[in-house]
């Protein structure tokens, strides 16, 4: 059982109906993760629905406008900043209170390898990811003998819209070319498939992970080993 939220109804109602068709159960919420309210409304609708909260991935994020940093506006910082952290502060204060009512329940953060190393031209991004790192932990300790489990996973060169964009920047506007510098630019030559991300985000559910804390996982195949 699902909740799929974001602020684009047409692919939120498209993943639920992808689910529905594999046999799963699903609804979408639509929510903007910057907004308090609307984070509230949506656990609380989660647990109309399904009774509980018991898992929650938190992958909101924007790359926002691809400049050094000292050519950035108060505004571009503050639409970044605003999602890929606060949005995701805002997940885990609704969920956490949830799951306290619960004594139990999983959150794993989205991050980046951006959130270990740098990318240039997107040093805001780069500053939200390296603030979920740091959020993750925090919240990890404080609420670790409480039944909640906190981790998050970093993410490299996986083929979605996100890295489409990047690509088409870092290539002067050619994706194919620029998919193929991400995917060469890991140690097994290749894209990551969404599908391997969504593996480990899985494990961590279960209770073979009952032992993690706090930790952050890097799947990229090998492109931060090649890296300052």
């Amino acid at each position: 059982m699902l909740v799929i939220a974001n602020r684009n109804p047409e692919s939120g109602n498209s993943c639920v109906a992808e689910i529905r068709e594999s046999g799963g159960t699903a609804i979408f919420v639509p929510t903007d993760v910057r907004h308090g309210a609307q984070i509230e409304a949506l656990v609380k609708k989660t647990v109309a629905t399904f009774e509980r909260l018991d898992y929650a991935f938190n992958n909101a994020g924007i790359l926002g406008a691809f400049k050094p940093t000292a050519s950035l506006t108060e505004e571009e910082y503050d639409e970044i900043m605003d999602t890929n952290v606060k949005g995701v502060w805002l997940c885990m204060k609704y969920q956490i209170r949830q799951m306290l009512r619960q004594r139990k329940g999983v959150i794993i953060n989205n991050s980046s390898i951006n959130g270990l190393v740098p990318l240039q031209n997107v040093p805001i991004y780069t500053t939200s990811k390296h603030a979920l790192v740091g959020l993750t932990k925090n919240a990890a300790i404080e609420y670790a003998t409480r039944g909640i489990r906190i981790n998050c996973v970093c993410p490299g060169p996986f083929h979605t819209a996100m890295l489409e964009s990047s690509a088409e920047y870092y290539a002067d506007g050619d994706v194919s070319s620029g998919l193929n510098k991400f995917g060469n630019a890991t140690a097994l030559r290749r894209l990551g498939k969404p599908e391997e991300l969504a593996h480990l985000v899985l494990w961590l559910c279960t209770e073979e992970a009952a032992f993690v804390i706090g930790q952050t996982f890097v799947m990229d195949g090998g492109m931060t080993l090649s890296r300052p």
